[in-house]
């Protein structure tokens, strides 16, 4: 019977037995020898000058588990070069999909600043997080608005012994949240003498610095003296890297240059020239104004065969004259554009990091059977990038949706009609309200049709004022309490207790405010037909500074006997 693992192997040469035991076990298969029963078959003889191979080149872990486990050292990730347990969680081949990394929490992520597995590709909520088998307190900002998890920032880096990765479901023990599997996060029981490290690095390209710093220091062999107690502090940052900083493709929304097999990408610039004579308007670049009617019912008349008119210059944009063939494709547009190439100008690949912890943590022998542990440890985590200006129509970046159109109806009809709020009043005055019938009213200096009697929809954004600004600082307060051990000898225990604190504050800034949008509309103190000549206090009056608060809890006891 032939055996499609390499069981027995006999050659006269150490360095051959590596080299075919690392190849295809299939294509050198031998037939397994009974040698019990067959003494004197040539594979059973000890010459003294053979070696025997025997074995499989597949891990034993996933065959001797009911789930198969993925186990990796702190030692097997500085080997690598990788510096933290979130990285090195990252890089599994088990963790996919819809993941979260500290990158993604420059391109908006409703989670910002937190990281999180999602094991084979079911989301984040249904990977469980445990800290030595406890779990902890949720990120308090939820994956997408809905989806909790476990920021893996939470833990110091240099406590950790290793990770267990249980990549099958484990619901039938731990609940819906490890429908997809278990991450174990398994810090030291022990550790003796001063450890430090100090790292910096650094990309080749000489930007994304990173630096490191960590002291332990611990005293006592739990063995021999009966306990163990050790402290751990660490210090780690990471400079932010931006699109900008990096090559073609990486620094650009003009992919027309990126081709496969004779198909190249599009022409995502805004307001960019496709080269086929298509044209589309965006919604997302500089303002543009076109004159109307708003009526009572909340909809928008525009003036039949008006087109959009450029409000200021385009800022930090690239002016561009639409060909005859674009202004036929679009013929609402203006003559000329602003193109905005938001990788180049805005696209953010990593954010600031800093992170910084202490941990304190007692092992002790009750008796010959039992040991006990106690541990706390404090940790902050602050993740901070800058984003494009804030939007002003379609979905905000508050979260408030603006109404859409249609191509077809917003930017290409002779006389488009549409529900939209974002238009320009005739008249101004102090209260904000009514003004149409105020005694203070007056003409809008920002609507350049109001002396025609006609209304302004506005679409677009202001380029040349503030971009929008994230920062995010969780601090997480944890303490951990157990023991275990033999009460007699058919009779194991194991009893464990955590509480679990974080603190969240998010910072923004840049974005709009709806109510003081319409404020600075219906009182003219807004320039919309040159932004750039808008004051601080005007930008600073739309865009406020706004810092909210959230935070999570966490207790649990368990008690386990065997």
């Amino acid at each position: 019977m032939k055996k499609h693992t390499l069981t027995a192997l006999k050659v006269s040469a150490a360095p051959i037995v590596l080299g075919l035991s690392l190849l295809s076990s299939t294509a050198f298969a031998q037939e397994s020898v009974d040698c019990s029963a067959n003494p004197d078959d040539a594979s059973c003889i000890d010459d003294g000058q053979s070696i025997i191979v025997t074995g499989s080149i597949l891990r034993r872990t996933d065959q001797e588990t009911p789930s198969p486990v993925t186990s990796v050292t702190t030692e097997t990730l500085d080997q690598r070069g990788i510096s933290t347990i979130q990285d090195g969680l990252q890089q599994l081949a088990a963790n996919n999909g819809p993941a979260l990394t500290n990158s993604f929490s420059a391109n908006g992520a409703f989670a910002a600043g937190a990281s999180a597995v999602s094991l084979r590709g079911l989301s984040t909520n249904s990977s469980l997080v445990v800290f030595d088998g406890m779990r902890a307190a949720y990120y308090p900002l939820a994956d997408d608005g809905s989806r909790n998890f476990v920021d893996l920032n939470t833990i110091p880096d240099d406590i950790v012994e290793k990770f267990d990765v249980v990549r099958d479901g484990a619901s039938s023990t731990y609940g819906a949240d490890a429908i997809a599997g278990v991450v174990n996060i398994v810090t030291k029981r022990q550790v003796t003498g001063i450890n430090a490290r100090i790292e910096a690095g650094i990309s080749e390209r000489g930007d994304g610095a990173s630096q490191r710093l960590s002291l332990t220091v611990g005293k006592g062999d739990i063995e021999d003296d009966g306990f163990n107690a050790y402290v751990s502090g660490f210090y780690y940052n990471s400079k932010g890297l931006k699109n900008k900083d990096r090559g073609y493709p990486y620094n650009s929304d003009d992919l027309r240059n990126v081709c496969f097999e004779g198909h190249c990408g599009p022409n995502n610039v805004l307001n960019g020239s496709q080269g086929d004579g298509s044209f589309g308007l965006s919604t997302s670049a500089n303002f543009l104004l076109r004159p109307g009617t708003a009526n009572s019912n909340g909809t928008f008349t525009a003036v039949a065969g008006s087109t959009y008119q450029n409000a200021g210059d385009c800022g930090n944009g690239t002016p561009y004259t639409l060909t005859a063939d674009e202004r036929a494709f679009a013929p609402v547009a203006p003559a000329n554009v602003c193109q905005y190439d938001f990788t180049n100008l805005y696209g953010t690949i990593s954010p600031d990091i800093t992170r910084y912890g202490v941990t304190g943590r007692v092992t002790a022998k009750l008796s010959d059977t039992i040991e006990a542990f106690a541990s706390v440890n404090f940790m902050q985590s602050q993740v901070s990038y800058e984003g494009a200006p804030a939007a002003m129509f379609a979905n905000a970046n508050t979260g408030i949706q603006y109404p859409r159109f249609s191509t077809s109806t917003a930017f290409n009809g002779a006389n488009a009609v549409g529900s939209f709020i974002g238009f320009l009043p005739i008249y101004v005055c102090p209260e904000r309200v009514n003004c149409a019938t105020s005694a203070n009213k007056k003409l809008n200096p920002n609507n350049p049709f109001a002396a025609q009697g006609l209304s302004a929809r506005i679409i677009g954004r202001d380029h040349t004022g503030e971009v929008t600004r994230n920062e995010t600082r969780n601090r997480a307060y944890r303490a951990a309490f157990g023991v275990r051990g033999d009460l007699m000898d058919n009779l194991a225990f194991d009893i464990n207790a955590t509480i679990m604190h974080t603190d969240l504050r998010r910072r923004t800034d840049g974005y709009v405010y709806i109510q003081r949008l319409l404020d600075v509309i219906n009182d003219g103190s807004y320039n919309f037909i040159d932004p750039s000549k808008n004051t601080q206090a005007v930008r600073d009056y739309l865009t406020p500074v706004n810092n909210t608060n959230a935070s999570s809890d966490l207790a649990q006891l368990q008690a386990t006997f065997n």
